[in-house]
C-alpha cells in the first residue's frame, strides 16, 4: 500500500525514482553509498530497515520518513540532527497515510515518538469500546474518518460493515 505513494508522489512532483534491487537494499553500506552517489534527497522506509543502516552525514539527503512501524526515540536521534524526519501513520484502509508528525533538523526527541496529526481531510477519534471519545492520556482506539477513508473491502461485505462503520460525529460518514 505505500509503495503507491511511494512510486507516485516523486513522479508527479517532477522527482526521479529510483528503485532498487533487494541485493543492494541487503547490503546496507552499499546502500548509503547509492544515496550519496545519486544525491537521493528523500528516504522513505520501515524503522526498522532505517535502523540496519549505518549513520553517515549524507549531504544530498534532506527527508527521511520513518511509517509502518513505531518508531523508536533512538532512531530519530540518529538522523534528525542533518535531516527532516517524518513519523507517519496510516492503515491501508485509510489510504495509506493518514496521521503524520514532522521532526525539523535537530528536533529533541522526548520519550515517546507521536505518531502526529491528521493530514488534510483526516479525522482521527480516539474511541472507547462504547464508540465514545476517550479522555486524554486514556487508551483507546484509534479510528479515522474523512476523505482518505476507502468504501470498504472488495467482494468481503461481511468485514467491511464490521470495520467500516457509521461516523457517529459526522452524518453521512462513514469511518474505519
Amino acid at each position: 500500500d505505500a509503495s503507491l505513494e511511494q512510486l507516485f508522489l516523486p513522479l508527479i512532483n517532477g522527482s526521479t525514482l529510483h528503485i532498487v534491487s533487494r541485493e543492494l537494499l541487503l547490503n546496507v553500506d552499499d546502500f548509503i553509498d547509492y544515496i550519496d552517489h545519486n544525491g537521493i534527497t528523500h528516504l522513505h522506509a520501515t524503522p526498522g530497515f532505517l535502523n540496519t543502516l549505518p549513520y553517515r552525514e549524507l549531504k544530498s539527503l534532506k527527508r527521511i520518513i520513518s511509517a509502518g512501524e513505531s518508531c523508536p526515540v533512538s532512531l530519530v536521534e540518529r538522523w534528525v540532527s542533518n535531516h527532516d524526519f517524518y513519523n507517519k501513520y496510516g492503515p491501508t484502509e485509510a489510504t495509506v497515510s493518514s496521521i503524520i508528525h514532522f521532526m525539523p533538523k535537530g528536533y529533541i526527541p522526548k520519550d515517546v515518538i507521536p505518531i502526529g496529526v491528521p493530514i488534510k481531510g483526516n479525522e482521527i477519534y480516539i474511541l472507547n469500546d462504547n464508540l465514545s471519545l476517550s479522555p486524554l492520556v486514556v487508551i483507546g482506539e484509534i479510528c479515522i474518518g474523512g476523505r482518505g477513508v476507502a468504501i470498504g473491502y472488495l467482494n468481503k461485505e461481511k468485514l467491511t460493515k464490521e470495520k467500516y462503520i457509521e461516523n457517529p460525529f459526522v452524518e453521512g460518514e462513514k469511518m474505519y
